[in-house]
């Protein structure tokens, strides 16, 4: 059940903070004397305000992390380009000299 609810929240974008604090699903008591079925508030959960904190600075953290890969790779990406680039200017310029 944990593993679902970070797979959603990671994978799928979907967060929700009463889910990770248990503090969703609604209470149920059945009293064996009357039968009387009562529907109770969930449970405050003590450290809800905890849960959110930690989700607000995992998803900053992995969305500052995911932006230093993108900007890495394109950086690398420039360089090995940028030195074709010359070879292929140089190359280019060899052959219209010889070709005159």
């Amino acid at each position: 059940d944990c593993f679902m609810q970070v797979y959603q929240m990671v994978v799928l974008g979907e967060a929700d903070s009463s889910e990770l604090a248990n503090t969703g699903v609604t209470q149920w008591k059945v009293d064996l004397i009357s039968g009387v079925v009562q529907q109770s508030a969930p449970p405050q959960a003590e450290n809800l305000d905890v849960v959110r904190v930690m989700l607000i600075f995992v998803s900053f953290v992995i969305g500052v992390s995911l932006m230093n890969l993108f900007l890495a790779m394109l950086c690398l990406t420039y360089e090995l380009n940028h030195e074709k680039a010359h070879l292929s200017f140089m190359r280019s310029r060899t052959k219209l000299v010889l070709d005159q």
